[in-house]
């Protein structure tokens, strides 16, 4: 049995040997994390699928500077949002549905996705996405695009949750959700 002297002591070395080049969890990371929260487990076929479109958009962000500042669970919750924008724009998800994801995962991560730094997010990636060969593909596949579904703000709160005041972890955009 060991005390948590010990312990301490064990961590210790272990972050002074890897001279505390510690990471903090990755966007897909938090997309995995916050569908396991979100998805029941007798889901249908739609979340293995918006599980990868989550992914893809994260792996999209890796492309552009632009996100190196932002944290990963705003890429995360922008990636979400977009891989539901992309369900809707293309006849896979119901307008209330989608609605209703988008304020549940908000819900999730105590955020808005009005929020500035998600929205300006959530919008560079569709950009880079809509450049992407998967996204004419698509369209070439598809008869009708709605290019902006009426998605818009969670509505749970007065306020915006991403000022740096409101965050205790540099990762992440919800005040004490993932830590």
């Amino acid at each position: 049995e060991f005390s948590d002297e010990d312990i301490e002591t064990m961590e210790m070395q272990l972050l002074s040997t890897l001279k505390w080049r510690m990471n903090p969890p990755t966007a897909p990371c938090f997309v995995r994390h916050i569908f396991t929260i979100l998805v029941p487990r007798d889901a249908d076929s739609m979340f293995p699928n918006m599980l990868e479109d989550s992914l893809y958009f994260t792996d999209l962000a890796l492309c552009d500077y632009f996100f190196v500042t932002k944290r990963s669970s705003v890429v995360a919750v922008s990636s979400m949002i977009n891989a539901i924008k992309k369900r809707c724009n293309f006849g896979n998800l119901e307008q209330d549905e989608a609605s209703f994801l988008v304020k549940h995962i908000c819900r999730i991560c105590n955020v808005s996705d009005s929020c500035i730094d998600v929205k300006a997010s959530q919008e560079r990636l569709w950009k880079i996405y809509t450049e992407s060969d998967e996204f004419k593909e698509l369209v070439s596949n598809t008869l009708t695009v709605v290019e902006e579904p009426p998605i818009t703000q969670c509505f749970l709160a007065s306020q915006t949750f991403c000022s740096s005041s409101m965050v205790d972890s540099p990762v992440s955009v919800a005040k004490n959700v993932f830590n």
